[in-house]
C-alpha cells in the first residue's frame, strides 16, 4: 500500500526558511526541501583515464551483461558526458560522483571481457572509483548511490561477498537520504525515471543479495511509495515528450516482480518446515511472474532465445529451487523430502531448457556472438547451475546435467566462483562413483540418504549447498 501524503493547507515556505537556518545541526530537512549543495567537482591532480580504445571495449560489455538487467543509467546522457571527457582529456571540472560512477562502469566491463589481466584491471578501476568518493561530503545525489550499487555488483561478481553486502548497504542509505523511496512531486521526466530506476535497481540487487546469501533484506515493503518504472528504454524518455506506451516487458521489472516476495520468503524459510499453502502461494507467484518475462523464455516457446533476456529468468528459477531446497531437511519427513527433490529437478530440468536455447545457436544475436560465455558469466547464475547439477546427477538425469556442465564449461575461468563450484562438484561425483563401483551399479541415492538423516546430524542435504 501507498504511504499517503500529508495534506498541506497553506504555503509553509517562510517556515521553511526560518527552520532551515536557525534549525542547522538540530534538524533534518525533509527530503523534498533539502537545498542542493554546491557540487563537489575534480580539480588539481585529476585521476588518469584508461586509453580510449580500452574504454570504448569496457563500455559494450557493461551494457549488455549490466546495464540490460539493472539500466539505472541514462545511457546515452552517460555515453554523452563520456565522450566530452575523453575529447577534454581528463576528468577535470566534472563532478566526483560522476568519476567514481564511470570507474565503476569500467570495473564491471573489464570484469566481462576476456583481456589479459582483465580482473586486476578492474580491481584498479573499482579502487580508483571507490577512492575518488569524499566520505566527508554530506550532499548526496544519484550519482553517489550509483557508485555504491556498481561497487557492490562488482565485489559480488569477484566472490567478495562481505564487501558486496556493506556496499549494497551504503548504496541504500544513500538513496534513502535522497528521497528515492518517497514519491515527492511532480520532476523532470528523465530525472522522474532515472530515480525510479536506481531505486528498483537497488530493490532487484538488495533481494537477489539477501536470497543467495541468506541475509536480512534492507528495504522493507512498507518504508516506500514508489512507482514502478516505465516499459520503455531510457533512450526514449527526453524532457520534451511524454514517456511513450509500451506493451513490451524489460528485464528490470520482469526481475521486480520475482524478487518482491523474497522478504516474506525469507521469513517462510525460518521455520524447520514449511506449509503447504506457503508453498501453493510462492508457486503460484512463481508461475505469475513467468507472464512478465520476455515472451521468448516462456516455457512452451521452443525457439532460439537471446542470452542477453535471461537474467530474470535464473533468478526467477533461483528462487524456486531455494524454495524447495529447504524441506530436504532431516527435519521433514520423506515424503516432504522427496517432493522438494522433485521440484528441485523440475525447476534444474527448465533452467536446462532455458539454456540450451541460449546455447544453440548464439551467432544469431547481434551483440552477444562469441560473448555469450560473457553473457552467461554472472556469479548468481554460476552458483544456480552448480546446485541445479548436483540435483541432476542425484536423480541420474544426464542429459539436463549435460546441458548444465556445457554451459558451465562454456563460461570457462571467467568467474572464480565457477572455479570453486566446480571443485565441490568434483567432490560430489567421487562420492558417488565411490558408490557406484563398491555397489557394481548406480545406487538409490534417494533411499541410501533418507536412512542415514534419520540419525541426528547426518544428511546428503550439504551436498546441495
Amino acid at each position: 500500500m501507498r504511504r499517503l501524503n500529508a495534506p498541506i493547507s497553506r504555503d509553509f515556505s517562510d517556515v521553511r526558511s526560518n527552520l532551515r537556518y536557525h534549525g542547522r545541526g538540530i534538524l533534518n530537512v525533509p527530503t523534498p526541501y533539502h537545498a542542493r549543495g554546491a557540487e563537489s567537482l575534480v580539480t588539481g591532480d585529476a585521476v588518469n583515464l584508461p586509453q580510449k580504445h580500452l574504454a570504448d571495449r569496457l563500455l559494450p560489455q557493461y551494457f549488455n551483461c549490466i546495464h540490460s538487467v539493472l539500466p539505472v543509467l541514462h545511457w546515452s546522457i552517460f555515453t554523452s558526458e563520456y565522450e566530452k571527457v575523453y575529447r577534454s582529456g581528463s576528468l577535470l571540472g566534472v563532478s566526483f560522483e560522476w568519476a567514481a560512477v564511470l570507474f565503476g562502469v569500467f570495473a564491471c566491463g573489464a570484469i566481462h571481457t576476456m583481456e589479459p589481466n582483465s580482473e586486476e584491471e578492474a580491481k584498479k578501476y573499482i579502487r580508483t572509483s571507490c577512492g575518488i568518493i569524499n566520505v566527508w561530503h554530506d550532499n548526496f545525489n544519484l550519482d553517489r548511490a550509483r557508485a555504491a550499487l556498481l561497487a557492490s555488483i562488482f565485489l559480488y561478481e569477484v566472490n567478495s561477498k562481505p564487501a558486496s553486502w556493506v556496499w549494497i548497504g551504503s548504496a541504500v542509505r544513500v538513496a534513502q537520504e535522497i528521497g528515492l523511496h518517497i514519491d515527492s512531486g511532480p520532476r523532470p521526466a528523465v530525472e522522474g525515471e532515472m530515480r525510479k530506476r536506481v531505486w528498483w535497481g537497488l530493490y532487484s540487487w538488495d533481494r537477489l543479495f539477501a536470497l543467495e546469501m541468506g541475509k536480512p533484506a534492507l528495504i522493507n515493503d512498507q518504508d516506500f511509495n514508489v512507482d514502478l518504472p516505465c516499459l520503455v528504454t531510457e533512450q526514449n524518455i527526453t524532457e520534451r515528450s511524454k514517456i511513450p506506451d509500451s506493451q513490451q516487458t524489460t528485464s528490470l521489472l520482469a526481475a521486480i516482480h520475482v524478487v518482491r516476495p523474497i522478504s516474506q520468503l525469507l521469513r517462510t524459510l525460518r521455520p524447520a518446515a514449511i506449509s503447504p499453502a506457503a508453498f501453493e502461494n510462492f508457486d503460484l507467484h512463481f508461475k505469475t511472474c513467468l507472464t512478465t518475462i520476455t515472451a521468448q523464455f516462456h516455457p512452451e516457446n521452443d525457439q532460439e532465445a537471446d542470452p542477453r533476456f535471461l537474467a530474470p529468468v535464473i533468478y526467477l528459477q533461483n528462487a524456486r529451487l531455494l524454495l524447495h531446497r529447504r524441506s530436504i531437511s532431516p527435519f521433514c519427513p520423506g515424503t516432504v523430502r522427496s517432493s522438494a527433490i522433485d521440484y528441485c529437478v523440475s525447476t534444474a530440468l527448465d533452467t536446462a531448457k532455458a539454456l540450451a536455447r541460449c546455447m544453440h545457436n548464439h551467432s544469431t544475436y547481434p551483440g552477444s556472438g562469441n560473448d555469450l560465455h560473457l553473457l552467461l558469466a554472472g556469479c548468481i547464475l554460476c552458483t544456480h547451475l552448480s546446485r541445479c547439477t548436483l540435483f541432476l546427477l542425484f536423480r541420474t538425469v544426464y542429459a539436463g546435467t549435460l546441458t548444465c556442465v556445457q554451459a558451465l564449461a562454456l563460461i570457462g575461468d571467467v568467474r572464480i566462483v565457477k572455479a570453486v563450484c566446480g571443485r565441490y562438484l568434483a567432490f560430489f561425483l567421487r562420492i558417488l562413483l565411490a558408490q557406484i563401483r563398491a555397489k557394481g551399479h548406480v545406487p538409490d541415492l534417494e533411499r541410501s540418504s533418507f536412512n542415514a538423516s534419520s540419525t541426528p546430524g547426518r544428511s546428503d542435504r550439504g551436498f546441495f549447498a
